[in-house]
């Protein structure tokens, strides 16, 4: 687990680093398309589906 801060990105928006390494773990890139969605007690970053 790794603790990171919430920056601001302009007015309306915000951003959370991911480490380098999970990034790595998940095959993700840098530009790739995610879905982020709230659930209680968080957020959950999957994947954008490929169809």
């Amino acid at each position: 687990m790794a603790v990171r801060k919430i920056v601001g990105l302009g007015k309306y928006s915000a951003v959370v680093s991911i480490p380098r390494s999970a990034m790595q773990k998940l095959g993700w890139r840098k530009g790739q398309k995610v879905v982020v969605s709230s659930r209680k007690g968080g957020v959950n970053i999957k994947d954008f589906p490929n169809k």
